[in-house]
């Protein structure tokens, strides 16, 4: 499972369906995660300097497991609100990625 995590974004491709459905359930379980911290934030029960080192994580996990590539099978999982501050990471990481190719 180890494994998984740290490499299935980046070797997707060559597992089989039955692995591929693995990871993304470890991925859809992360995000919901996040998006249960999000909430929380939001209705003030999260300090901010906590909840920051959690969004942090968030932008991090975005970025290494390539939520980009399956955000648009992911978000409709999710409430509008968490899904639509996912959709500003995504956004905010191509352009810096565009900025510095």
């Amino acid at each position: 499972m180890a494994d998984r995590w740290k490499h299935g974004a980046s070797k997707y491709s060559e597992m089989d369906p039955v692995l591929q459905e693995r990871y993304v359930n470890m991925l859809i379980w992360w995000v919901l995660l996040h998006e249960n911290i999000y909430h929380q934030w939001r209705q003030d029960l999260i300090d901010k300097e906590v909840y920051n080192s959690w969004q942090r994580d968030l932008e991090y996990f975005v970025l290494k497991h390539r939520i980009a590539e399956r955000w648009p099978s992911l978000k409709e999982f999710y409430h509008v609100a968490f899904a639509q501050h996912v959709d500003g990471i995504i956004k905010r990481q191509e352009q810096q990625r565009k900025r510095r190719a």
